[in-house]
């Protein structure tokens, strides 16, 4: 007689996650148990959607494959900067616009003016310098002209002929900014030759405070 001494294992059963591994007890089984993977729902728990990862990108959620539809680094970054300067300017402009005061024109026909800002401002000024005429029996198109020599110490937006000499009209303009001290100087001259018709300038400027 012979007593046995195989371990009864029955039914023995055991779950794995991915990449786990289960090492068989040595004895009798009776052909009922059984490895059982668990579900892949249950080994990738989360809460991300699609838009929550990077376009192009792929990633497992609740036993599901997702692939981002969401912003790169980059675009967000160019968004934030974008949506932060478009509401920046936008309340900058707002202020300006709400706190700026526009002078009366002023129109002159003399070169000299000088304009200093006691606040922050913007200059406008437009004008034409018209050359006087040759009044000698032999009229020369040198023997008249006009010159401009229009200078600032503010900053300049944008100008046009006002470092100009020509034997026919100068038409000029410029848009400064200004800050308390700064100065415009309109300075030029126009000439004829034997004539009384030395030429003429008029202009006009505005200031935009702020």
């Amino acid at each position: 007689k012979v007593t046995g001494t195989m371990a009864n294992r029955g039914a023995v059963s055991q779950t794995l996650n991915a990449g786990g591994s289960y090492t068989i007890p040595v004895g009798y089984h009776n052909g009922s148990g059984k490895v059982t993977a668990a579900s892949l729902a249950s080994q990738t728990q989360g809460t991300a959607t699609a838009n929550d990862i990077v376009s192009g990108k792929t990633a497992w959620v609740n036993g599901i494959k997702i692939t981002g539809t969401g912003k790169t680094y980059n675009d967000g970054y160019n968004d934030g900067y974008n949506a932060g300067y478009q509401a920046g300017l936008k309340d900058g402009e707002t202020t300006v616009i709400k706190n700026m005061q526009v002078s009366s024109p002023v129109t002159l026909d003399d070169w000299g003016a000088v304009y200093t800002a006691t606040s922050n401002c913007i200059f406008l000024l437009s004008g034409s310098a018209v050359p006087g005429s040759d009044g000698s029996s032999n009229p020369k198109p040198e023997n008249v002209g006009a010159r401009t020599n229009i200078t600032t110490t503010g900053q300049i937006v944008n100008s046009s002929g006002i470092q100009t000499s020509s034997k026919y009209t100068v038409n000029f303009s410029m848009t400064v900014k200004l800050t308390p001290g700064q100065a415009v100087n309109i300075n030029g001259s126009t000439w004829g030759h034997q004539s009384k018709n030395n030429g003429s300038v008029t202009y006009t400027y505005y200031i935009l405070s702020y």
